[in-house]
């Protein structure tokens, strides 16, 4: 065990310190960063991040957006404006980035719909434009996109 003590001139420098000796463990270097990669999240690369970026800017947004309007539009008047879906395509789409199943695409649009709209459940609609989105996303060869 390595032991850490404070000089009795120089206070703790945090609440967490204390003038009391520290026992920190020593381990292994090897074992311990095996241990803490297996542990760490990969980080997302970004140039493949900008890629899908690119990606939905130029093909993904406006297209998704109309789907929404057009199969989903909980709303229910024909004379929506034609970007009154776009925030919720875009949260869609980072979840579609992520490789979501058309179950938690349609648990989104529920959410969306019961929640942030505060109209009633209409469940198998929400399945049912769900997987449409997700046939529709399926079909894009896009970049930077896992789960596909």
């Amino acid at each position: 065990m390595l032991m850490i003590e404070h000089d009795a001139e120089s206070p703790p420098q945090t609440p967490l310190e204390s003038e009391t000796p520290v026992e920190l463990p020593i381990h292994d270097r090897d074992d311990d960063a095996r241990g803490s990669l297996e542990k760490t999240p990969k980080l997302p690369e970004p140039e493949r991040e900008r890629d899908w970026w690119s990606w939905w800017s130029a093909h993904g947004e406006g297209p998704l957006t109309r789907l929404l309007r057009d199969e989903w539009n909980p709303i229910g008047s024909d004379d929506v404006p034609a970007d009154e879906y776009a925030s919720y395509a875009t949260r869609l789409g980072g979840l579609l980035r992520e490789g979501v199943s058309a179950d938690e695409i349609a648990r989104f649009l529920e959410d969306t719909r019961t929640g942030a709209l505060g109209l009633p459940s209409r469940p198998d609609e929400d399945r049912r434009v769900a997987q449409h989105v997700r046939d529709w996303y399926a079909s894009f060869p896009a970049p930077g996109v896992s789960g596909r």
